[in-house]
Parts: structure tokens; C-alpha cells; sequence
């Protein structure tokens, strides 16, 4: 089992992630392809709608998660931070 990434490793490949230009791409092509699949459904195709609409929401969930580790790791690092910028004991 590999060892376990601290904060600042796990906010550091988020955000890797999230500025990488392919995945943004990658993301936005799967969210656009589910968006145009729910467009394309009948008003009475109830469960095919909400399969699609479940997938868009996870599709966003990834980002959260994503973004949250960001902040995460921002917080955990400023409530170490004395105003000046020294470390607090």
C-alpha cells in the first residue's frame, strides 16, 4: 500500500489536475456529452433523465473534491501562519 500523501501533496496534485489542460478538457466534454444526452430525452424518460442529471452532478463532485483539497491544505496552512508569516508553535 503506498503511503499516504500529506495535505500539501494532495492539494499540490489538485491542483495540477485541475490546471491541466487536458483534463479541463476531458471534463468539460464528458459534462457537455451528458448535457446533450438529458436535452435529448423525453420529458416521460424519468429514469434515463435522472441516471444523466446523477452523472453531471458527480462529474461537478469530482472538482468539489478537487477544490476542497486546495482549501483545505490553504486553511490548515494559515491557521499555522503568525500575521507577519511566522510559523506558530
Amino acid at each position: 500500500m503506498p503511503d499516504e500523501l500529506t495535505s500539501a501533496e494532495r492539494a499540490s496534485y489538485a491542483e495540477q489536475l485541475l490546471k491541466n489542460p487536458v483534463f479541463k478538457e476531458a471534463m468539460r466534454a464528458v459534462e457537455d456529452d451528458l448535457i446533450r444526452d438529458w436535452s435529448d430525452t423525453l420529458p416521460t424518460q424519468t429514469n434515463e433523465r435522472e441516471a444523466l442529471w446523477s452523472q453531471i452532478q458527480a462529474l461537478k463532485k469530482i472538482e468539489e473534491t478537487l477544490t476542497g483539497y486546495i482549501n483545505e491544505f490553504k486553511l490548515g496552512y494559515s491557521n499555522k501562519v503568525k500575521p507577519g508569516g511566522d510559523l506558530k508553535k
